[in-house]
């Protein structure tokens, strides 16, 4: 079941590690240097994952996610040992539910096409519980280290990323934005949720492009604002933690949702459950995701404090959620799509499934051809009755997940 797209995969660390860059070299046009430009580089959206390739010393390209959520250049454990990467001290950092021991690597070179960071600190960190989430082999993740020394475009549109030149860079220039919030590294913008009652519920959302879904409420802001009862639940589900924890979230529908001018409808929203996950986020609501993100070709802008937004080809898709009760993972091998937990009072439970067995097919389609993401969006499609194909200790079973008509939008 491996797949191997343009670039692969995300996690959720928020690791402050200090790192350097000077200068920057493009081969570019007069045209397009005027406008800001310093360098143009393909991206692929996977899966809502946001996917670069990134060189360390003169590597061959190597699979990173762009992911604003991380402090630091992440570098996963099997790349470095590939590439002879060793560690000159290990320190504890900060993770997103706990804190964790990072392995810290000094004085490296960075290419992102023709963006180059030197001396940089590499954060040594084994990614194969993530890799394992999303079915690929990943190399590594970046986002602050990008976004900090630049302009960046994202234009899901043209499947490019672009730099520009803080001080020079005239783009977008006449667009409306929205204020960018800076805390500790990480960036923030207003949103505001109604919640089934009328009432409209606003603060600072995380920016976070390693967030493949909506809107993530926060287990403090659900407590504070009681948003388990003032919203209809979806389904139960359980999110998890870079370091492999997992604590319990629930789907949940809002009324509405608006992003400075952009105003939506009922949208799925997930909120973590009190008393779990993240103990502690301030006055934050949660996190903003590439779910609502990937609807606008982006400008982060950390300088002048702006995201500009332009609706692209995304901008009409419906909003849905899965509720089939499943949680997936590949197996060691990435190879299988196997069964990682059976959500209580879901089709998946009522269908019989169990942790651990193997989907070999799914509405008639060949588990292995479609992948971890293409499993995903399955689930997520409009079915009422889906056939799944199973392996159970050697042996093929088929189900069938009911739903009831329109309960994921």
């Amino acid at each position: 079941m491996t797949h191997r797209p343009l670039l692969r995969a995300s996690c959720l660390l928020l690791l402050g590690l200090a790192t350097a860059s000077r200068g920057a070299t493009a081969q570019l046009d007069s045209a397009a240097g005027a406008r800001g430009l310093v360098a143009s580089v393909p991206l692929e959206l996977v899966g809502n994952r946001i996917l670069i390739r990134v060189a360390i010393d003169g590597s061959g390209p190597l699979t990173y996610v762009f992911d604003t959520g991380v402090s630091g250049i992440i570098v996963n454990t099997a790349t470095a040992r590939r590439l002879g990467i060793t560690a000159d001290d290990t320190v504890l950092r900060a993770g997103y539910t706990a804190p964790m021991r990072v392995a810290r690597s000094r004085g490296h070179t960075l290419r992102v096409g023709s963006v180059r960071l030197d001396s940089v600190t590499l954060a040594i960190t084994d990614l194969h519980l993530i890799e394992r989430s999303e079915g690929w082999p990943l190399d590594g993740i970046i986002g602050w280290d990008l976004v900090s020394r630049y302009a960046v475009r994202l234009d899901f549109d043209a499947g490019r990323m672009e730099f520009l030149d803080n001080a020079r860079s005239t783009r977008d220039a006449g667009s409306r934005w929205l204020l960018l919030e800076l805390q500790a590294r990480a960036l923030y913008v207003r949103g505001a949720a109604t919640l089934a009652d009328g009432a409209r519920v606003a603060g600072p959302l995380w920016l976070d492009t390693g967030n493949p879904g909506t809107v993530t409420f926060n287990a403090p802001f659900t407590r504070s604002h009681g948003l388990l009862r003032r919203v209809p639940s979806l389904c139960e589900r359980s999110s998890g933690s870079a370091g492999g924890a997992r604590y319990p979230v629930r789907a949940v529908m809002l009324r509405g949702f608006a992003l400075g001018e952009h105003q939506y409808g009922r949208i799925p929203g997930v909120a973590v459950v009190p008393g779990s996950g993240p103990t502690s986020a301030g006055r934050n609501m949660g996190k903003l995701g590439v779910e609502i993100l990937k609807r606008f070709n982006l400008l982060i802008d950390v300088r002048r404090r702006r995201l500009f937004l332009e609706p692209n080809r995304f901008a009409g898709e419906p909003f849905r959620t899965d509720c089939s009760g499943l949680s997936l993972v590949a197996d060691s091998t990435l190879e299988k799509a196997l069964v990682r937990e059976v959500y209580d009072r879901s089709p998946a439970r009522a269908a019989g499934l169990e942790p651990g067995d193997e989907i070999v097919r799914i509405d008639g389609r060949s588990a292995s051809g479609l992948g971890l993401a293409g499993i995903r969006r399955v689930l997520l499609g409009e079915w009422t009755d889906l056939e799944v194909v199973v392996l159970r200790q050697g042996e093929a079973r088929s189900v069938r997940l009911r739903r009831s008509p329109g309960s994921t939008r």
